[in-house]
């Protein structure tokens, strides 16, 4: 049976995200392993992306415009 993604893993405890400081759990995006929130996950690989210049900085804008409203972060 595949994973929902972003839903708490059940069984898994709580962590502070060494990113942002949010109390948060394994989502199942494999961020509990970085101890990272989903959104702080997802937004270091954005980073990455364009550090390697795997897109270009309109296309990570974009993509983090989105990232944000999904995580309702400003």
């Amino acid at each position: 049976m595949k994973k929902s993604h972003d839903r708490f893993a059940r069984g898994s405890g709580c962590y502070t995200c060494l990113s942002c400081g949010k109390l948060t759990r394994d989502t199942g995006n494999d961020e509990a392993d970085l101890f990272l929130c989903a959104y702080c996950y997802h937004e270091s690989g954005l980073e990455n992306s364009l550090a390697d210049a795997l897109i270009a900085k309109e296309t990570f804008d974009a993509r983090l415009a989105e990232l944000k409203a999904k995580y309702r972060r400003t």
